[in-house]
């Protein structure tokens, strides 16, 4: 398993875990175009970050919905007596 590192000069420290290997392979793809385009602010890049941590939550969050399943809103309401 592979690890990339990303020096940032502020006080921010983050750590992404990426299990799926096409998506990782984006990822780095991503952060390998935006490193060649590097005249970015330090808060431009922290705004990259976030909306990169934000897709991988999503991801995530797609994966486990398909392993796992999910409740219909009406499921919800029920078992919340709404």
């Amino acid at each position: 398993m592979g690890q990339i590192i990303i020096e940032l000069p502020l006080e921010i420290s983050r750590i992404y875990q990426i299990k799926n290997k096409e998506f990782a392979a984006e990822v780095l793809a991503s952060l390998e175009k935006s490193a060649s385009q590097m005249e970015n602010t330090p808060a431009e890049l922290i705004e990259y970050l976030e909306d990169l941590e934000d897709i991988i939550a999503a991801r995530e969050a797609l994966r486990e919905a398909k392993e796992k399943g999910t409740k219909s809103w009406e499921e919800i309401k029920a078992e919340l007596k709404l």
